[in-house]
C-alpha cells in the first residue's frame, strides 16, 4: 500500500506543476504560470495550509491541499497525475486524512460545475452536495 505522506514549502515547484495541470484538467480559467503558481503554493504551505500526498520514485503522484478553517476543514485541491488514475490512490489518501488527521469536523471542498468525474468521485466517498456558487460573466 502507499505511504501517506507530508509536503512542506520545499515542495513547493513541484506541486505547482502538479496544480497546473490540475487548472488544465478541469478547464479552470486561473492563467497563472507554473512559476507564480509556485509562489502561491510557498505561501500557503507556509500559512496555514497542509499538503499530505503519495510518492512513488520519488515523485508526488497525488496530493492533497487543505487547511483548518476552525468549524470545517477546506479542501482547496486533490489531484492525481494521469498516468496514476484509476488506481485507488486519492481514494486511499483521502480515507488516511479521515483517519489520520482530520478529527471529527466537517470537510469542504469546491468541484467546478463541468467536472462530473470529481462529482461523482466524491459522492462515492460520501460528500454531499452544500451548496452551488452561481456566476455571470
Amino acid at each position: 500500500m502507499d505511504i501517506v505522506t507530508r509536503f512542506h514549502s520545499n515542495r513547493a515547484e513541484e506541486l505547482a506543476e502538479l496544480n497546473q495541470q490540475l487548472i488544465l484538467d478541469e478547464e479552470h480559467s486561473n492563467p497563472m504560470s507554473v512559476a507564480e503558481l509556485a509562489v502561491r503554493m510557498r505561501g500557503w504551505l507556509d500559512t496555514g495550509y497542509e499538503c499530505y500526498g503519495i510518492e512513488r520514485d520519488g515523485q508526488i503522484v497525488c496530493y492533497s491541499l487543505w487547511r483548518d478553517d476552525t468549524e470545517h476543514y477546506y479542501m482547496r485541491q486533490l489531484f492525481t497525475v494521469a498516468a496514476c488514475r484509476r488506481q485507488g490512490l486519492a481514494r486511499h489518501l483521502l480515507s488516511s486524512l479521515q483517519a489520520d488527521v482530520y478529527d471529527d469536523k466537517p470537510v469542504r471542498l469546491e468541484v467546478l460545475a463541468g467536472n462530473l468525474d470529481a462529482q461523482a468521485f466524491y459522492k462515492s466517498m460520501g460528500y454531499q452536495l452544500y451548496c452551488h456558487t452561481l456566476i455571470k460573466t
